[in-house]
């Protein structure tokens, strides 16, 4: 009897990744939480960026956005390095999002999307994400929060209880 070696880090197991990629239209959530906050020649960095989907969407805006992404998961990183090896606006690194190498205020823009709730020091990395966005740019994350949802700050065109 064989057995499976345990998975240290959940977005290893391509299940897992793939049921995370299977429950969001990258070109839809761009529109909707995206693509008002960037501008033509933002540098965008997605934290958590998996295979790079999102980023595809985000720099298909304006064909004067470039972008990175960034993953503690090679294996995620390939898949995103392939998916978009025709966009040479965008690249992809492997790093650490508690301690990101990126020179402060580099990014206009800078998200992830369901990343907090798998790091064990969420406030490191909310502090990495904004130590490297530019002055008046943005920090978005979005995240569980045990079923609840919150926006901070509050915008009035999005439901506290959808």
């Amino acid at each position: 009897m064989s057995r499976v070696a345990p998975i240290d880090y959940i977005m290893e197991d391509p299940r897992e990744a793939l049921r995370l990629e299977r429950k969001v239209d990258p070109v839809a959530w761009v529109q909707k939480y995206l693509a008002h906050r960037v501008c033509p020649g933002a540098e965008v960095l997605s934290v958590g960026c998996g295979p790079g989907v999102i980023l595809r969407s985000v720099v298909n805006l304006d064909s004067s956005i470039r972008a990175t992404g960034i993953d503690i998961s090679r294996e995620r990183l390939e898949q995103a390095r392939e998916r978009n090896r025709d966009n040479s606006r965008v690249q992809f690194v492997c790093g650490d999002a508690q301690a990101m190498e990126f020179q402060s205020n580099s990014f206009d823009l800078v998200y992830c999307r369901m990343l907090l709730q798998y790091l064990k020091e969420k406030e490191k990395a909310v502090s990495e994400m904004a130590r490297v966005c530019k002055p008046g740019g943005t920090v978005l994350l979005q995240d569980l929060d045990g079923q609840l949802l919150w926006h901070y700050p509050e915008d009035p065109s999005v439901p506290a209880n959808p």
